[in-house]
Order: structure tokens, then C-alpha cells, then sequence
């Protein structure tokens, strides 16, 4: 939410997405319903960026992701 806001941090939606779809995965319903509204102002590029970031963190145990 922080980034989605920019609250604290740059905002970035390709940042957020990647949080809630992490989130979502996890079964947190509240992160899968802010996913969709990412996606909604989201071009595909940057839903795609967010999913290959996504895919690091993930590999990395979310070791280095902010």
C-alpha cells in the first residue's frame, strides 16, 4: 500500500503490484483485491515488470526486495 500511495516511499505501482500479487499468493484476500485495482491503472508492460520482479524476489526468499 505504501507504494501504491507513496507513502514514505517513491510512488511506484510495478512495486505495489508486486507486494499485493505476493501478498494474494499467501492467501491475504484484502492484497488480491488491491492487486485488481493495481491492474486496472497498470499498462501491461508494468504488470509484466511487477511479475518478473516478483519471480526475483521470490528466488531470492524475498532476501533484497523493497
Amino acid at each position: 500500500v505504501m507504494y501504491g500511495r507513496g507513502l514514505g516511499v517513491p510512488l511506484d505501482s510495478v512495486r505495489a503490484y508486486m507486494w499485493f500479487s505476493i501478498s494474494a499468493t499467501r492467501g491475504n484476500t484484502i492484497a488480491a483485491a488491491n492487486m485488481r485495482m493495481a491492474e486496472s491503472v497498470m499498462t501491461v508492460l508494468q504488470i509484466q515488470q511487477a511479475k518478473i520482479e516478483e519471480q526475483a524476489c521470490l528466488q531470492r526468499n524475498l532476501r533484497g526486495c523493497n
